[in-house]
């Protein structure tokens, strides 16, 4: 992609863990201007932006500063601490980035969190990301942002930079709450599937009920 240096956006990801980085790193790849911050990380999380090729600004007001977009992706434990670190570089800062909430946050906590944020005036987009991390090897695979909140199309900017954004036209907590509903469907579909072999097992049918499910999909597939 031909993006000039000074056309580009400049996305700072907070949190240098295995999707942030990942995000980072496919942002890059794609002609943005990747920055995070490190202070009191761990070695891994320093290694992983390393390896990502990511800018690493110690300064929280610098770092808002010279952002278009803020991406939060840290553990949903300490989303709310993040939130709140921000608000004051936030509140001193004029233009202001756009804070994306991209945690496995409830739709209260983010409402909360949005709450938190709207006395700094900057922008803020709930995201909740669905998918594994991006591949470093294929630029066209990745997860999916879905964006809610009236700022959500500014979001979908970064579509252009190799993300997968798709924005819902609905309130903030929307996103979090799609997050959460196709969390416990998955994990619903897990528990019954592992129930239904411990049964199948039970009477010697493991290899059988296999059997099944190799049968299903290749009768599936036929014309």
């Amino acid at each position: 992609m031909d993006v000039s240096a000074d056309a580009r956006e400049t996305v700072a990801v907070i949190g240098a863990g295995e999707m942030g980085s990942a995000v980072g790193r496919r942002l890059r790849q794609m002609g943005a201007r990747v920055i995070t911050e490190l202070k009191g990380r761990s070695e891994q999380s320093v290694r992983r932006a390393a390896d990502a090729g990511l800018e690493v600004i110690d300064d929280d007001q610098r770092l808002v500063h010279e952002a278009n977009f803020i991406l939060s992706i840290v553990p949903p434990g300490v989303a709310c601490a993040v939130a709140e670190r921000f608000r004051g570089p936030l509140s001193r800062m004029n233009p202001k980035p756009l804070f994306v909430e991209c945690n496995a946050v409830a739709p209260a906590t983010v409402r909360h969190i949005e709450a938190m944020l709207s006395e700094t005036g900057c922008g803020f987009v709930d995201a909740g990301i669905i998918g594994g991390p991006p591949p470093i090897d294929n630029l066209l695979k990745g997860p999916r942002f879905y964006a809610s909140g009236d700022d959500a199309q500014i979001f979908a900017r970064l579509n252009q930079y190799g993300l997968d954004v798709a924005v819902l036209e609905a309130p903030i907590g929307a996103a979090s709450a799609l997050k959460l509903a196709y969390a416990g469907l998955t994990k619903g579909f897990t528990a019954l599937g592992t129930a239904m072999i411990a049964a199948a097992a039970r009477y010697g049918l493991a290899d059988a009920l296999r059997g099944i499910g190799t049968d299903a999909i290749r009768y599936a597939g036929a014309p």
